[in-house]
Formats: C-alpha cells, sequence, structure tokens
C-alpha cells in the first residue's frame, strides 16, 4: 500500500464503520439480548421484511478470565432478591407456632409463607389428598442451607404440581427417588437443590419453569426439564439435561450441559465439560463472556443433530476445546466471534475441522488452527475488513494497520480464504466496529428485520454512524433494506 493510501482501519474509522470509542460504543445490550423478533419466513423465500419490537436487556458482570481479551462493558448487577416475611413459623423445637411442616401445610392459605427454624423437616405429600400432590401454592423461608433442611415425601414417587412453590436460605431433598412433576414456576433461592424436577408433560409440550438465584443444584443422576431455565449465581453440579428456553448468568456447571429445543442466553459462565445441543430444528441460543472447557471428547460447543445450518452464537469468550457440528457436517454455530480459542486441554490440530460455523471472525486461535470443508462458511467480514488470528500464519504488515498485507489460504475442501487475517493475537487491538454490531444483530436474527430506532437500540450505534453503516452494508450485499426497516441480505448467507 503507497504511503498516500489510507490504511484500512483509517478508512473504515472515517467513514463512520468503525465506533471511534470502541467497545465504548457498544452498550451491552446486544451481547444480552434473549428474545426472538417475529418470524418472517425462510430467507430463501426473500419474503418482506417485518419489523420487531427489541427486548429489554438483561444486566451481568464481566467473568475474569476472558476480561483482558473479549470483555463486554459491565453493566450493573441486579438486585438481590429478599424472602417475604412468614406466615407461619415451625420450630421443630416447639418455640414456633407448630412443630411440623404437616401441620402448618394444613391451615395455610394459597400462597402462605412459612418459615422453617433450624432443623430438619418432612414435607409429607400424599396423591389421595386431591388430583394433584400439591394442591396449592407454598413458599418456605429457611434459616440457612447449612442450617434447615426440607425432605420432600409422596406415595406415589411423583410429586404433581400446578402451583407454583418457592424455596428461599435451605436445603431441599427428596426421599428416595421422588421428584416434582410441574406445570407452574419453581424458585429456589440461596437454596441447596437437590430434587429432580420435570415440567409437565401433555401433548408432547414440556411445561413449567425453574428460576434460582444464588443456590447450588446438586441432583443425583438425574435432569431439570422444564420450558424456562433461569439461573443467576448458581452452581450446577452435576450433568444435567435442560429443556426448553435457558437464561443463565454468572453461573458454574461441572457438568455436561444437554440443551433440546434451545433458545435463550448463557452469559458470565463457567462450563466445565462443555454444550451439546440435541434434538434442535434451530438454535437462538447465544453465549456471551464465558469460558468453556472441553468434553470427554475435547469439544467445547457441539451438536447431535439439528438444528439446520443454523446453531448457536458464541460472543467475546474463553473456549478451550472444539466447535463441533453434526455428523453429517451440515449443522453448526451460527456465529464465532470474538473469542479466544486455546488448545491447552485438548491435544488436536484444529479448533474447527469441517464447518463449525456460517460466520467465523475476530477470534484469535492460540495453540491450534481451523480447517474449513464447506464454500459457504465466511472466515472475515466485508463491512469491518477483519478476520481472526491464526498460530500458523506469519506474514508481513507493511502499512501497519493491523492486518496481514496477504490473503491466508484456510485448510479444508472448502478453499475459503481470509482477506483480513490479524498480526496480534489480543482482541482488544481489534474492537467490534459499529458495522459488525449491526451486522451481528442481522446474523443472529436472520429471519427478522429491526427499524433504525431498533438498530440503535439493540447495538449503541448511533443515528449518525448508522446513516453511514446501513447504505454500506447493502451496497456489499450484507442487508437489505424494505420500507423502513432493515435485515440481512438472505443472498448473503448462501
Amino acid at each position: 500500500m503507497e504511503d498516500n493510501e489510507r490504511s484500512r482501519r483509517r478508512f473504515l474509522r472515517a467513514s463512520g464503520l468503525l465506533g471511534a470509542a470502541g467497545l465504548a460504543g457498544c452498550t451491552g445490550v446486544l451481547e444480552e439480548t434473549t428474545a426472538t423478533p417475529p418470524d418472517v419466513g425462510e430467507a430463501s423465500d426473500v419474503e418482506p421484511l417485518v419489523p420487531t419490537e427489541s427486548p429489554t436487556p438483561t444486566a451481568s458482570p464481566t467473568p475474569e478470565e476472558t476480561a483482558t481479551e473479549t470483555a463486554s462493558p459491565t453493566p450493573e448487577p441486579p438486585s438481590e432478591p429478599t424472602p417475604p416475611e412468614p406466615d407461619f413459623v415451625v420450630a421443630a423445637d416447639g418455640s414456633g407456632d407448630y412443630d411440623t411442616v404437616e401441620k402448618a401445610k394444613r391451615v395455610a392459605r394459597a400462597g402462605a409463607v412459612i418459615e422453617l427454624k433450624d432443623g430438619s423437616y418432612t414435607w409429607p405429600l400424599d396423591q389421595s389428598e386431591s388430583d394433584l400432590t400439591v394442591a396449592k401454592p407454598l413458599e418456605f423461608v429457611g434459616a440457612g442451607r447449612d442450617s434447615t433442611t426440607l425432605t420432600v415425601d409422596s406415595d406415589p414417587t411423583e410429586i404433581s404440581s400446578q402451583e407454583a412453590l418457592t424455596f428461599w436460605d435451605l436445603t431441599l431433598e427428596s426421599a428416595g427417588d421422588r421428584y416434582f412433576y410441574v406445570d407452574a414456576p419453581v424458585t429456589a433461592n440461596y437454596v441447596r437443590y437437590r430434587v429432580p424436577t420435570r415440567g409437565w408433560r401433555g401433548n408432547l409440550t414440556v411445561y413449567g419453569s425453574f428460576r434460582a438465584y444464588e443456590s447450588q443444584i446438586d441432583l443425583p443422576d438425574s435432569t431439570v426439564s422444564v420450558r424456562g431455565l433461569n439461573l443467576t449465581s448458581c452452581a450446577v453440579d452435576t450433568s444435567v439435561y435442560f429443556e426448553g428456553g435457558i437464561s443463565a448468568t454468572d453461573c458454574g456447571f461441572a457438568g455436561p450441559v444437554r440443551l433440546s429445543d434451545a433458545g435463550g442466553r448463557i452469559h458470565d459462565c463457567s462450563l466445565d465439560a462443555g454444550v451439546t445441543l440435541v434434538d434442535t430444528d434451530s438454535s437462538n441460543l447465544t453465549i456471551t463472556n464465558s469460558v468453556l472447557h472441553p468434553d470427554g471428547d475435547g469439544y467445547a460447543v457441539r451438536m447431535e443433530n439439528g438444528p439446520g445450518r443454523w446453531g448457536p452464537t458464541v460472543l467475546n469468550s474463553t473456549v478451550r476445546g472444539r466447535i463441533g457440528e453434526t455428523e453429517d457436517g451440515t449443522s453448526g454455530c451460527r456465529l464465532l466471534e470474538g473469542n479466544v480459542f486455546r488448545a491447552d486441554d485438548i491435544d488436536a490440530d484444529y479448533f474447527v475441522d469441517g464447518r463449525g460455523a456460517s460466520f467465523i471472525y475476530r477470534n484469535a486461535f492460540r495453540g491450534a488452527d481451523i480447517r474449513i470443508d464447506e464454500a459457504t462458511v465466511a472466515v472475515d467480514a466485508d463491512w469491518s475488513e477483519l478476520g481472526n488470528y491464526y498460530p500458523t500464519y506469519d506474514n508481513a504488515d507493511e502499512d501497519g494497520d493491523g492486518v496481514i498485507d496477504l490473503p491466508r489460504p484456510i485448510p479444508g475442501e472448502g478453499k475459503v480464504t481470509d482477506r483480513y487475517s490479524l498480526v496480534n493475537p489480543d482482541l482488544s487491538e481489534y474492537p467490534p466496529t459499529d458495522a459488525d454490531l449491526v451486522m451481528r444483530l442481522f446474523i443472529r436474527n436472520r429471519d427478522s428485520a429491526f427499524f433504525e430506532s431498533d438498530i440503535r437500540e439493540e447495538t449503541g450505534v448511533d443515528s449518525a454512524a448508522l446513516d453511514e453503516i446501513l447504505p454500506r452494508l447493502e451496497e456489499l450485499g450484507a442487508a437489505r433494506s424494505d420500507g423502513d426497516y432493515w435485515g440481512v441480505d438472505p443472498g448473503y448467507l448462501d
């Protein structure tokens, strides 16, 4: 490049495609989005774009391991839940209103709060009481999970409920192989939770939901299988299977996480044995600011079957294992962006070997390479002129713009090329451009469209920058407009 010619990065900044403040140009809203905008049909049909409302973000902190390499802005943490005042007090030593849970339950109205003092208590449930074992919503408040133990017991083993159950500050156990079978929300705050919980099945639909805050979920060889799962600051100590939408923030998963019909987000979490998607037609799952360790086969993320071409998105995370697609190679992640891949925990030549994802850019591959067998996989981004860092590619950057001057051929049958491979593995040198934030939104919501006001709210990119970015994306063939709203150009995805 001649001395008087502007570098790629200077051009992008001057044209409004690069946010002048780098990460400060992003409000963190995009990383936290969990809602899926309305469907407008298959992309190949090129149906008219349909506008969508913007979901409300959820605040969460940034993990320590990814902070220096891939951090997103850290919003204010959510307020801590506080247990309600009790209606009755149960004390095993006789100092309360009742000395057993059974006595308090008999007089308690629907929605009553029952406080349990120090000690161990049994909650006997008899199916003969009614059609359902749990006949009314109740809340139990203990003296601490190391001080109060509540054991649920029933005949038969299924504890059926269509009523909301809430537990605070106690250890909840089941007698023998008893389990909850629910069609209502279950909430566990500051709880050691040891009761298998399953959603009510009717017409093959799983109902019920599970919400927990600062709880230890220790399920003995069992599952939480519900329509909605919402965890904040929890430790999940066993292998679990989640069916339905998931929201997990600041959590640790000690065993394999298996997800079916997965949507939602995993943010600021540590996954010690990877994530596997099973029986999924499509996945709007997003994993951000997390640390993903490999499973026993070396995979940090993989799909056993489904979800077609469009799987989960992994953003701004540390990935210490491989990315695996389905056995036939047709299903992979939707987007891999802003991640640091490390080979410390695996013995492999490639983090991606096959398809991996539809879009792979702004990643640093450290200790292993990638191999692509499908020509439609994009390993760089036209809109920001950024690719990936590769450990085995060392070439010149004479203009000093942080991008290697010569394109980098990617190993594999796909014969794809990274035109903008990165000089430096430190991704803080390559903050996402404003155009990256816009295209990230479009790619993650490929069947949806957004008013410009929605794009501003989702990405934090201001109107002046969008006036430059959107026409440029349309010129590149990456985005298209239909009246007053915008979405990804279906032809760009093929």
